[in-house]
């Protein structure tokens, strides 16, 4: 699957920031939380970037319209993924005992629930808690997903802050 994660990264120059951001891509790629990503600087893959996406902004700076609108997407995707996986485990927790969603494995819970729910109890509890992959659609400087308001706003206090999207691929 694919998706468009963003990461903000502090540089005095857009080309700089390109380049701090690609060494956050590689690093959530070679560490497995990626397969592999693409920039929006040239449409040079057919099957992701801007032949997938349109035409996204390579880098651009935190502070513009443009940017603002990255951020405040990213940040909307995560948010939305938590709530969802939230109100699928309030559900399951209303729904079962404790001793039947611990004596339940996820394979039966998955196939017999998953219209109702939406996957696996603890495949959501893990998401919830996670710091980098599918759940997190907007990153830090150190390539950590940035998952509260306040995380983002530690992120943005500086000068010089680029925001950079890329397509990853999971």
């Amino acid at each position: 699957m694919h998706m468009v994660i963003r990461t903000i990264v502090y540089a005095l120059t857009d080309q700089a920031a390109l380049s701090e951001a690609q060494k956050v891509f590689e690093e959530l790629c070679s560490s497995g939380i990626f397969d592999y990503y693409t920039t929006f600087e040239k449409a040079e893959s057919k099957i992701s970037g801007i032949n997938r996406w349109g035409n996204l902004p390579a880098v651009v700076r935190a502070d513009s319209k443009a940017g603002r609108k990255l951020i405040e997407e990213g940040m909307d995707s995560t948010k939305s993924d938590f709530l969802r996986r939230i109100e699928f485990i309030k559900n399951a927790v209303n729904d079962f005992s404790a001793e039947e969603l611990f004596e339940m494995e996820d394979d039966n819970f998955y196939s017999f629930s998953f219209k109702k729910y939406g996957g696996g109890l603890r495949y959501n509890a893990y998401n919830i808690g996670r710091y980098r992959g599918h759940p997190i659609w907007l990153y830090d400087s150190d390539g950590e997903g940035i998952h509260t308001p306040g995380h983002l706003k530690r992120a943005l206090k500086d000068k010089d802050v680029w925001v950079v999207p890329a397509d990853v691929h999971f």
